[in-house]
């Protein structure tokens, strides 16, 4: 009998770039061959699976995974920030008491704008169709130019651009001045008496 897919764990596979994943694989089995932090905020902002859920797929605490979940944001907001450790959890909550500390806290106002950077970048990596592939070689867009350019044929060159024969540096006969082929009339003969032929003289005697 053959087992189900589960569809959030082979979009899960797909985003999270996991290669060779079985069909039948579940959830836990993908996110344990990848970053769990970035495997838990993936199913939190993307699949929109809540902490408590993940927790127990995973076999985790939900506080575990919101902090992995907000570590997880951070990278991909690709931002830099230092909150207050004790304020971090209640940023990933908006907790009322994290959300007043960060209005006077530079880093902890810096944090809760990467945070939700972050969670917009992992929303939109779960809903869109394709990732790009690890090696630039495997890029579908290189190999389809590629392939579109093997296959469109070489266009004609335009009329006012085509090329010039080439000339034949042999002159022919047409192109040759009359005067360099036939003598002039006033040039006199080279010769005036006509070949012995072997035919007697005209005055009748032998050849010698």
């Amino acid at each position: 009998m053959t087992s189900a897919q589960d569809p959030i764990a082979q979009t899960l596979a797909r985003r999270g770039r996991v290669r060779g994943v079985d069909e039948d694989a579940t959830v836990a089995e993908v996110a344990g061959r990848m970053p769990t932090p970035l495997a838990m905020a993936l199913l939190h902002d993307g699949a929109g699976w809540d902490a408590q859920q993940i927790a127990d797929e995973l076999g985790t605490s939900p506080a575990q995974v919101r902090r992995h979940v907000a570590r997880a944001r951070l990278d991909a907001a690709e931002e830099e920030v230092s909150p207050c450790r004790e304020q971090l959890d209640g940023l990933m909550t908006f907790s009322a008491e994290a959300l007043d500390h960060a209005i006077d806290c530079a880093a902890c106002g810096a944090t809760r704008a990467a945070l939700r950077q972050g969670k917009g970048a992992l929303r939109d990596r779960w809903r869109r169709e394709d990732v790009a592939p690890v090696r630039p070689w495997d890029d579908p867009g290189t190999v389809a130019r590629k392939t579109a350019a093997a296959a469109t044929p070489e266009l004609d060159a335009p009329a006012h651009e085509a090329t010039a024969p080439v000339a034949d540096p042999t002159p022919r006969s047409a192109d040759v001045p009359k005067s360099a082929v036939e003598a002039p009339e006033d040039d006199p003969p080279r010769w005036t008496q006509p070949l012995w032929t072997g035919a007697p003289s005209a005055r009748g005697d032998d050849a010698p």
